[in-house]
């Protein structure tokens, strides 16, 4: 009896990981929730980057918080650390579509594709980064 509740147990577990997926990848959470889970999910990794790139906080805040991207270099260096931290961008540059589909909701391999193709001429990281950021926000808000 001990062996077929843990078997329950487990299969129940599962069942709701795989629900939870399916929920946060099709829900229809507006993009501004969306961003607003990013960010609290995030924020341990923010604050790194934060603390890596000198960022001003108040940039940062109106990136996540008002859209608002100022063409600014610590800026743009977050947002390739911050994409580097979580693995979504290898060491080159390169954003890594399988990790950023499968690990991010709402985000689908023609985005990726769309925004990597924008940006493919672009040589500098963080100026990489940015680009695909606001490419990938604009995709997003459609």
């Amino acid at each position: 009896q001990y062996f077929i509740m843990l078997r329950c147990i487990s299969i129940s577990i599962i069942l709701l990981i795989c629900v939870s997926e399916v929920i946060l990848f099709d829900s229809p959470i507006s993009v501004p929730e969306l961003i607003n889970i990013w960010k609290l999910r995030y924020e341990a990794e923010s604050k790194k980057c934060i603390a890596e790139t000198g960022v001003d906080t108040n940039m940062v805040e109106k990136m996540w918080n008002d859209y608002i991207y100022a063409d600014n270099k610590q800026l743009k260096c977050y947002i390739a650390c911050f994409y580097s931290t979580l693995n979504f961008m290898d060491e080159n540059g390169k954003f890594l579509k399988n990790r950023l589909v499968h690990n991010v909701e709402k985000i689908t391999d023609q985005m990726v594709e769309t925004c990597n193709d924008q940006i493919k001429n672009t040589e500098d990281r963080c100026e990489k980064a940015y680009q695909f950021d606001t490419c990938m926000l604009e995709l997003l808000l459609k």
